[in-house]
């Protein structure tokens, strides 16, 4: 359980939540899909850059230059986009517990929105893959949260969200699109 962190025992033998002994969840990002969705990204205008370098210079040696600052500009990208996203998925987890949801807002700061609180829910995606489902708090802008779709142990985070927040919650019916 890679992704979610417990505290207690809050999954009963038979796959349901024990409700009583849970406290708060834990989740975090999966970066899978948005690590391959930004390689992609990276390895196409790689190779557009190469391609481009290779066409507008007929010398042997100016192509492989090219070459070679398109594969060290690739791989040191790589790497960059490796480490900022294994620090968004260490450094920014999601809680779901009895109180709400705490995640972070616009500016990256942890905020809790209570389940009574939240207004509305809609998803935007910032970037192909990195889709988050924005929650509006009824008290003040500066409380809504950023809850990402492309978080680890999806199910199990939908089951903790019904468990506390109900079928008719906004944040439950945005999830319900995304499962």
């Amino acid at each position: 359980m890679g992704n979610v962190r417990k505290a207690r025992r809050r999954v009963t033998r038979s796959g349901e939540f024990d409700r009583e002994n849970f406290q708060q969840l834990r989740f975090t990002h999966d970066i899978k899909i948005p690590l391959a969705i930004i390689t992609l990204f990276q390895v196409l205008f790689g190779t557009t850059f190469v391609v481009v370098m290779s066409i507008s210079s007929r010398h042997p040696v100016a192509l492989q230059q090219a070459a070679v600052v398109g594969a060290v500009a690739l791989c040191g990208s790589l790497v960059v986009n490796l480490v900022l996203l294994g620090l968004m998925n260490l450094g920014f987890p999601v809680h779901i517990g009895p109180a709400g949801v705490k995640s972070y807002n616009l500016f990256g700061l942890y905020v809790m929105v209570p389940w009574r609180e939240i207004e509305s829910a809609s998803s935007i995606t910032i970037f192909p893959g990195l889709t988050y489902i924005f929650l509006r708090d009824r008290r003040s802008f500066f409380t809504c949260a950023m809850v990402p779709v492309f978080i680890g142990c999806r199910l199990r985070f939908v089951e903790a969200v019904q468990a506390y927040a109900g079928p008719d919650n906004p944040l439950m019916l945005q999830l319900v699109r995304w499962i």
